[in-house]
């Protein structure tokens, strides 16, 4: 994420903030129990990952919280 922003021209702040905003994008989407994609959880982890990388964020300070998927009925 981080490399692919930098190739396409963009500044190490505008990333810092483009991971900052799809971290808190997800995050409201879960406080009103809206679906998350699993491309977008994806991006999320990603995000997450490359803020704890670059010390935005201390990885003390967070837990990432996964659920299991539901499991389908057989019919």
């Amino acid at each position: 994420m981080i490399v692919d922003g930098l190739r396409d021209g963009k500044t190490m702040k505008e990333i810092i903030r483009g991971c900052h905003t799809l971290c808190d994008v997800v995050y409201s989407k879960k406080l009103r129990k809206d679906k998350i994609s699993s491309e977008t959880h994806q991006y999320f982890c990603c995000s997450m990952l490359a803020l704890i990388k670059m010390k935005m964020i201390d990885e003390e300070e967070y837990t990432l919280v996964c659920g299991r998927k539901k499991p389908q009925k057989k019919s």
